[in-house]
């Protein structure tokens, strides 16, 4: 049986995004004949988790989890810590033992070939570490890009991450994107790069959790629009909708007794509320704490309409959340980049409205038409290209 060490600082039980994308890989590359060896950190340092996601047996018995803390709030005191506990990363104390464990699991078990993961820049430093004493293959994985390749206005880049991500690049025996577009990005970052190692898979979702799903709870004539995941100032700005939603239910566009728009796993909103109340919106916007994956799943199938907000700062990335909205077959509403990643992607499913890059005029064209739809039968298998274990597969 071929093994493979696979170095990931987010992984069951910790509940986030980049999760799902690693567990995908390792639990079908078992299917496929192969043993997952999963470094990862020390539990302490995930914010929230969800023991529902069950990991196989195979697998369990071979994660391992050498110390590691968060430098935020392990070494803060009242909210303040020595800036270089964060360099590259706020997990960097994770690289010290989290190399030695690595070595001795490959002298101990000889695997066939090493992978990490990004965007913990800790994650492919261990990886370098272990690759520059062994010299074992070794696969890089960049589900997102390094943020100084996309955003000239991104001050938190250590000199030490961009350093790692060069070297990456360099030593890395195969490079894998999440996106045709972030390929091109970093070969046009690094033209030194063979173009032949650079290689994509998507990320998808989880047949097996939409195969039953069905929306279950009844219809109360609110239209509910659910967003997914992280909010940020630049790029996933929900400012201009919220200024586009008061402006259509001043016009009588939106009824107030009609609408509501939930943020999940977003925060508090607390940066929002006196906007909110200014707009006289407050009633129509509610932010709820983060659940559990198959919660938040059955969250999506039961929502009227779905949200993506990913301006141009995020043109070439694809949010892990956009599959699972699509294999719901909900109404989508997408606010992003012109021509990119994201847009592409939408544009293959009817059921969707575009306003392409966050503006409040372009959000007041579409909404009301996007209000009118509902849910429809989508052919999913066609997006069935994330989390493909057979394609990496091929790569090892």
């Amino acid at each position: 049986m071929k093994k493979i060490l696979m170095v990931a600082a987010e992984y069951p039980p910790c509940r986030s995004a980049g999760v799902q994308r690693t567990y995908h890989f390792a639990e079908n590359l078992l299917q496929y004949g192969w043993q997952p060896l999963i470094l990862s950190a020390h539990e302490r340092i995930y914010a929230h988790k969800d023991d529902a996601v069950i990991v196989s047996p195979q697998i369990r018995r071979y994660v391992y989890r050498p110390f590691a803390a968060d430098a935020s709030v392990h070494f803060s005191i009242k909210g303040k810590y020595l800036g270089w506990m964060e360099n590259p990363d706020k997990f960097s104390c994770w690289y010290p033992m989290a190399w030695r464990k690595g070595l001795k699991v490959l002298n101990q078990h000889q695997p066939d070939v090493l992978w990490s993961t990004f965007p913990v820049s800790t994650a492919h430093r261990i990886a370098l570490k272990l690759k520059k004493k062994t010299g074992i293959k070794w696969v890089a994985d960049f589900r997102d890009p390094l943020h100084s390749h996309c955003d000239d206005n991104y001050k938190k880049i250590t000199d030490k991450a961009k350093r790692i991500d060069r070297e990456t690049v360099q030593l890395a025996d195969c490079l894998v994107f999440a996106t045709g577009k972030m390929s091109e990005l970093y070969q046009q970052a690094y033209p030194e790069i063979d173009p032949k190692k650079c290689h994509v898979i998507e990320n998808g979702y989880d047949e097996k959790v939409f195969d039953h799903l069905e929306r279950s709870e009844p219809d109360d004539g609110v239209f509910t629009l659910l967003y997914s995941g992280g909010l940020y100032p630049h790029g996933r700005d929900p400012v201009p909708l919220f200024r586009a939603i008061a402006g259509l239910v001043h016009t009588g566009k939106i009824e107030r007794d009609k609408f509501l728009l939930k943020f999940r796993g977003a925060g508090s909103g607390e940066a929002y509320l006196a906007l909110l109340s200014e707009l006289n919106i407050t009633s129509l916007v509610q932010f709820l704490p983060p659940i559990p994956y198959k919660d938040s799943i059955q969250e999506m199938k039961n929502a009227d309409g779905l949200l993506v907000l990913q301006g141009k700062t995020f043109n070439n990335q694809i949010p892990g959340k956009v599959y699972e909205y699509i294999a719901t077959g909900n109404p989508i509403l997408g606010l992003v980049g012109a021509s990119g990643a994201t847009e592409v992607l939408l544009e293959e499913n009817e059921n969707t409205d575009v306003a392409s890059d966050i503006d409040e005029r372009q959000i007041l064209k579409v909404l009301p038409c996007f209000l009118e739809r509902k849910p429809c039968a989508y052919d999913c298998k066609k997006l069935s290209r994330g989390f493909s274990s057979s394609k990496l597969k091929q790569l090892l």
